[in-house]
């Protein structure tokens, strides 16, 4: 059975001149693949097969991710090696997180308007 994963591609990562297309799309499958454990785990093999394209696009593409500041790319070594044995994909400044940090937020805590506490001056009668 197949997980039903969302993907998020916020205005800033969509709207980026700087980033490929595809690009685009490879956060969103990060961000998919990073809401069970907060990090992706997949290879470059896996996004490569996938979107059927090279392992060395794919690389591209998470390297533009990386430049930009929008991914944080980890690798996980063998404990006393340098050998490599997974990399782990950070989502970095998560959008929707951040806007709870906006003044918009405040505004909430002083929305507390009388509507609806008060009765009209009018009569309505019921013929």
């Amino acid at each position: 059975m197949k997980r039903g994963y969302y993907a998020i591609i916020p205005a800033n990562v969509r709207y980026d001149k700087e980033l490929t297309n595809g690009a685009k799309l490879l956060y969103g499958e990060i961000t998919a693949l990073s809401n069970e454990t907060g990090y992706c785990w997949a290879t470059n093999a896996y996004f490569a097969e996938l979107y059927g394209v090279s392992k060395v696009t794919i690389s591209k593409w998470i390297n533009q991710l990386v430049e930009r500041g929008y991914v944080f790319s980890e690798m996980v070594y063998k404990e006393g090696t340098k050998e490599i044995l997974n990399r782990h994909l950070k989502i970095l400044n998560d959008p929707i997180k951040e806007n709870f940090n906006t003044p918009i937020k405040e505004n909430f805590k002083e929305n507390n308007t009388n509507i609806n506490n008060t009765f009209n001056n009018y009569i309505v009668e019921i013929v």
